[in-house]
C-alpha cells in the first residue's frame, strides 16, 4: 500500500514537472524546458513500469537491506582479491 502511494506521488511529481516545463517554455524558451519535461517524463515512466515501487520496496524492507549489505561485502572482498591484498603482508613484521 505504501509503495503504491510513493509511486503515485512520484508520478504526480513528474506530471508537475511537465506542466512546469510547458509554463517555462512559454516565458523563457524551449531549451531548458525540454530538459525539465524529459525529467518529468522520466519520473512518470519509472513509476509506470514499477521501478519506483521496486526501489520503495528495497528502502522499506530490512531483508532487502541485508541483501544490499551482502552485495556490498561481496564487492569489497572481490576487489580486495583483485588488488592482491594479503593479510600476511599487513601483519608481517619483517
Amino acid at each position: 500500500m505504501l509503495q503504491d502511494l510513493i509511486s503515485i506521488a512520484v508520478a504526480a511529481g513528474g506530471v508537475g514537472l511537465v506542466a512546469l516545463a510547458v509554463r517555462q517554455a512559454r516565458s523563457k524558451g524551449w531549451a531548458g524546458s525540454l530538459q525539465l519535461a524529459a525529467g518529468g517524463f522520466l519520473l512518470i515512466g519509472a513509476s509506470a513500469i514499477g521501478i519506483v515501487g521496486f526501489l520503495a520496496g528495497i528502502v522499506l524492507s530490512p531483508l532487502a537491506w541485508l541483501g544490499v549489505v551482502a552485495l556490498g561485502l561481496a564487492g569489497v572482498l572481490f576487489i580486495a582479491g583483485q588488488v592482491g591484498w594479503d593479510a600476511q603482508q599487513c601483519f608481517h613484521s619483517d
